[in-house]
């Protein structure tokens, strides 16, 4: 008997029935390598390929879905895609459509992590109080990281623009393989041997959760927690914190903010001690203009024409008052000039010429020291005695007491 013919139509219908019917193709993780990666910059869709090594699927993977990614991927990552197979009808094409991606093997190193975690914050090695404080102003800085690749060149760039006082010190080591966990803690142990820094930062440029792993060992958290120098970590994934992160004095999420926290904004410093410094010295210039006039306004002549006003006034109004008023002045003047001749008779009464001339003088020894009491002579000793019109050289023959 002849098959009936079906329309193209009908069978990517068919084919769709049966693939999305499966219960297993509904809701499945599939593992392999990224060998194409192409965003949609428009829809915020991501079409992309998986293979093994022998075989590939076609995969996509929608805006909402790809909003929610929290690691940047590309070509050649392993990744576990959690997901349902997907047929297009019109396309005749199989897809797989993506819900969820994480590195493979990410369910192994969460289990560690969180292992690792509970062990250590048992311990107390998380703890606020073990947090030192970070200095205010460094002189000099350790970097821990790879010697190549944006982020040391992101760190040394940001403390070079923000400050011209402190001394940057590159500690190049491994930051993901093998023995990378090994490099930085050793590294952070000999700055720490050599008693050679202010501060440190510890970090990388990002990276899948298994390039960053080494952030995650044993050893290196200690290392950091038992730091008697304070470090800043900038792992480089703003997501994610690392427990170096959790074990640092001061945690950023990228080496750019890191070394941004590092060191204080010496040009801004200056800039504001320049405007301080103005500010001060204008108002202190403002304060002398003021108190300068304040005692120009104060000052005899201004008094004295302020008088001569008041005279005019007064002298247009009554003549006569003018004539008192003139008494009145004088009677003060002279009794201004009465006190001053009192003052200036006691001031003279006072004067040493005055009371040698009631036949007294001044004895001086041979250095020219006035000599006060007989404890400051004795026999034989030369002595001047300044009288009022003239002086005696003489020599002590005797010396009495009273």
């Amino acid at each position: 008997m002849a098959l009936k013919p079906v329309s193209v139509s009908d069978l990517n219908r068919y084919i769709k029935n049966v693939l999305t019917g499966d219960p297993m193709l509904s809701n499945i993780v599939v593992t392999g390598e990224i060998s194409s990666w192409k965003p949609n910059i428009r829809s915020g869709a991501v079409f992309f390929t998986v293979k093994d090594k022998d075989s590939q699927i076609d995969c996509v993977m929608w805006q909402e879905a790809a909003a929610r990614l929290t690691m940047k991927l590309d070509v050649g990552d392993l990744i576990n895609m959690h997901g349902r197979v997907d047929y297009w009808n019109n396309r005749g094409q199989l897809r797989f459509n993506a819900r969820f991606i994480e590195p493979a093997g990410a369910g192994e190193l969460n289990a560690k992590y969180e292992e690792l975690k509970r062990k250590l914050t048992a311990e107390g090695l998380f703890d606020i109080e073990r947090k030192k404080p970070l200095p205010a102003f460094p002189k000099k800085v350790f970097v821990v990281t790879s010697g190549e690749g944006s982020a040391v060149e992101d760190i040394k760039k940001t403390i070079i623009e923000k400050n011209d006082y402190v001394d940057i010190i590159i500690y190049p080591v491994k930051v993901q393989g093998q023995g990378a966990a090994e490099e930085i803690a050793a590294a952070i142990n000999h700055i720490n041997a050599m008693d050679a820094a202010d501060l440190m930062i510890v970090g990388r440029g990002g990276g899948s959760a298994e390039e960053r792993w080494a952030f995650n060992e044993e050893i290196v958290v200690r290392s950091i927690a038992d730091s008697h120098i304070p470090i800043i970590t900038g792992i480089g994934h703003e997501d994610n914190e690392s427990l170096s992160d959790l074990a640092a004095d001061f945690y950023a999420k990228t080496p750019t903010a890191a070394a941004d926290r590092a060191v204080p904004d010496t040009f801004e410093l200056r800039e504001d001690l320049d405007y301080t410094l103005d500010l001060i010295e204008r108002l202190f210039e403002r304060h002398m203009n003021t108190a300068a006039e304040r005692v120009e306004f104060l000052s005899p002549a201004r008094m004295t024409g302020m008088l001569k006003n008041m005279v005019n006034l007064r002298e247009n109004k009554c003549r006569g008052e003018l004539s008192q008023m003139s008494g009145r002045m004088e009677s003060i003047l002279l009794k201004i000039q009465s006190g001053i001749d009192v003052e200036k008779a006691r001031l003279d009464a006072l004067s040493p010429k005055n009371i040698m001339n009631r036949g007294y003088g001044v004895i001086m020894d041979a250095d020219g020291k006035m000599i006060k009491g007989i404890g400051e002579i004795k026999e034989n000793d030369d002595i001047n005695v300044t009288l009022t019109d003239g002086g005696i050289k003489a020599r002590v023959t005797e010396v009495r007491r009273d």
